[in-house]
């Protein structure tokens, strides 16, 4: 029902018209049915670290440009507990370099709607092959960015596509896409941008 009443939504919001979505009377009656039959959450699963072990060695199969994107994606992504959208919105200019690591400014968040911002440090790995900041640093190397968002996308031709950041929606189809090269489609499902 919930699509019915978006489609409902923006068919109407297209053609100029007030939506009757917005009536007051639609939304108690929604609101009702939520309460008497509840609305299933859908879950997914967590990745822990062994998850995250498999995902680079899939990833790290892919073409060179676009392996070190989603390999820095990944491990930044888990080391930082960064949501998707804090990752894309990552710039060259957010970056500050320590001896131990680097530090990252999260000008606003989902959980921060006033934009107050917070500052996320991500220590050097022991491992230099699991590093998010090795990682990150590669990255940018290989793709040539000084300046501007982080992650781009990369096109077929394993090339930078343009000085666009990528989306949030394009971080979880990274994370689905690893899933599903190392634990087949099935076990994709179950994971998302969150995981």
């Amino acid at each position: 029902m919930q699509h019915r009443l978006i489609a409902i939504h923006q068919a109407h919001t297209d053609k100029g018209f007030d939506s009757p979505v917005k009536d007051r009377l639609v939304k108690r009656t929604m609101q009702g049915i939520r309460r008497t039959y509840g609305v299933a959450q859908r879950r997914v699963r967590a990745l822990v670290k062994d998850d995250l072990l498999e995902l680079l060695v899939m990833v790290a199969k892919r073409k060179p440009l676009e392996a070190a994107r989603d390999k820095a994606i990944l491990l930044l992504g888990f080391s930082g507990a960064f949501r998707r959208s804090e990752l894309v919105a990552l710039r060259m200019e957010d970056i500050t370099q320590h001896a131990h690591g680097l530090e990252l400014p999260i000008r606003r968040s989902k959980t921060d709607q006033e934009g107050e911002g917070r500052t996320v440090f991500v220590p050097l790995a022991k491992s230099e092959e699991r590093c998010p900041v090795k990682a990150l640093q590669r990255w940018l190397d290989l793709a040539g960015i000084g300046a501007g968002p982080l992650f781009r996308p990369v096109n077929r031709h394993d090339k930078v596509a343009n000085e666009l950041a990528l989306t949030p929606q394009s971080v979880a189809l990274i994370v689905k896409s690893a899933v599903a090269s190392s634990k087949g489609i099935e076990a994709a499902k179950t994971v998302s941008g969150h995981s």
